[in-house]
């Protein structure tokens, strides 16, 4: 699940042709976390979610989204 997010994430970046510098600054969080919300190594919270979202103009199920940053930032 975490993967599928990532690789959405970093899929449309690429294809906007956005630099992760770009998308870092614009959802207020470092390089370094770009890297690793696109590798699936972790998720943002989901204020972060929903910029990286509205940066990118990703569609959302926001119901989904909320349940899984509040799962994966909870442990």
């Amino acid at each position: 699940m975490l993967i599928r997010l990532g690789k959405t994430i970093k899929d449309t970046r690429e294809y906007k042709e956005i630099t992760r510098a770009e998308l870092a600054k614009y959802a207020f969080v470092s390089e370094k976390q770009v890297v690793q919300f696109e590798e699936g190594r972790t998720i943002p919270d989901f204020d972060t979610a929903l910029l990286i979202c509205h940066f990118l103009d990703i569609e959302v199920d926001w119901g989904w989204l909320r349940l899984i940053t509040e799962i994966a930032n909870f442990e």
